[in-house]
C-alpha cells in the first residue's frame, strides 16, 4: 500500500499502486497492508496519521442529540485538546467552548422538518469533524436556516422558494384526510337539521313574514324534507342531549375543528413570524 501523507503527518490518500504525482508539501511513502488500522485508509484515510511508522487515529469528535440539545464529545483527546468547536448547521456556524471534552449546543428542529434531512457537523482545529442527522430524515424539500424566536433558541426551520407551500402542505396534513371528511360529514349533517328542520320551518309560520320560494324551490325543498333529512343522522336532538353523552360523532367533529384551528393559527404564526419564507 501507498499513502500520502501532509505535513501535519494526516494522510492524504492511500492505494495499491505508487502515485505518479504527489502534492507539493506532501510525502508518499510505501506501507506494510498488515499495519493496524491500514484496512481503513481506503474509506478514510484522513481520520488518521502516520507517526514513526504507525497509523495512528486522529482525535474525532461524536455526536448526540437530545432535549434540543446537541452534544459533542472529544475522542481520543491529545494531551492539549483545542478550547472551542465549530458547530454548522443549515450553513451557519455557531462556536462552543470545550470543556472537559465536552461541547454542546442548545439546537431545535421545527416539526415540519421531522422527514427531512438536518445535518449538524462538529470541528475543531487538529481533530476529525463528527456529523449527525438530527431528524433521521432523507429528504430535501426544502431550504434550512437557523434562526432564533424571541424568547426562545436557535431553530432549525424552513426558508426559500416554496417553503410557505412546504409549511402550508405540513399544516395541512396534520390530520388524517379521513378524519376531515368525517368531521365535514358530520357538520354538514348538522348544519342541513338547523337550516331546514329549525330554520325555514320558523320563518315560515305566520308570526314570521313568510319566505317566498318559487315553484322549483318549493319543490327541491320538498324532497329535502322527504328524502335527505330523514337520512340524517347527527341533528341537534342527538349530537348532545342535555344531561346525557355526546355522540362520538360530534365528539369527533369538535376536536377535528379545534385541531384544525390550531393547525392554522401555527401556520399563520409561521408564515408571519419566520423571516425569509417564500
Amino acid at each position: 500500500m501507498w499513502i500520502i501523507v501532509d505535513s501535519n503527518n494526516v494522510i492524504q490518500h492511500a492505494q495499491d499502486a505508487q502515485p505518479t504525482t504527489v502534492p507539493t508539501g506532501q510525502t508518499v511513502y510505501q506501507i506494510d497492508n498488515s499495519l493496524p488500522n491500514a484496512q481503513y485508509l481506503y474509506g478514510n484515510p484522513t481520520a488518521y496519521e502516520y507517526v514513526n511508522g504507525q497509523i495512528i487515529q486522529r482525535p474525532y469528535f461524536s455526536l448526540g442529540y437530545s432535549n434540543n440539545t446537541v452534544t459533542a464529545t472529544l475522542e481520543l483527546p491529545p494531551s492539549s485538546p483545542p478550547s472551542s468547536v465549530t458547530f454548522t448547521v443549515a450553513g451557519q456556524n455557531f462556536i462552543a467552548n470545550l470543556m472537559n471534552n465536552t461541547a454542546t449546543l442548545a439546537l431545535a428542529v421545527h416539526p415540519s422538518l421531522a422527514s427531512q434531512q438536518v445535518i449538524v457537523t462538529c470541528s475543531a482545529s487538529g481533530c476529525v469533524s463528527g456529523s449527525l442527522n438530527l431528524t433521521g430524515g432523507t429528504r430535501q424539500d426544502v431550504g434550512l436556516q437557523v434562526y432564533t424566536p424571541p424568547g426562545g433558541i436557535p431553530t432549525v426551520m424552513p426558508v426559500g422558494p416554496g417553503s410557505v407551500n412546504f409549511l402550508s402542505y405540513y399544516y395541512g396534513m396534520s390530520q388524517p384526510e379521513i378524519v376531515n371528511i368525517v368531521n365535514a360529514g358530520v357538520a354538514d349533517n348538522l348544519l342541513a337539521d338547523v337550516v331546514f328542520n329549525i330554520i325555514l320551518p320558523a320563518l315560515q309560520k305566520p308570526s314570521y313574514t313568510p319566505i317566498s320560494l318559487d315553484a322549483n324551490q318549493q319543490n327541491t325543498l320538498a324532497d329535502i324534507q322527504k328524502n335527505l333529512l330523514p337520512n340524517i343522522y347527527t341533528r341537534l336532538e342527538n349530537a348532545y342531549p342535555s344531561g346525557g353523552t355526546p355522540q362520538v360523532q360530534y365528539v369527533n367533529m369538535v376536536q377535528g375543528f379545534a385541531a384544525a384551528y390550531q393547525a392554522f393559527a401555527s401556520f399563520i404564526a409561521d408564515v408571519t413570524s419566520i423571516p425569509g419564507l417564500e
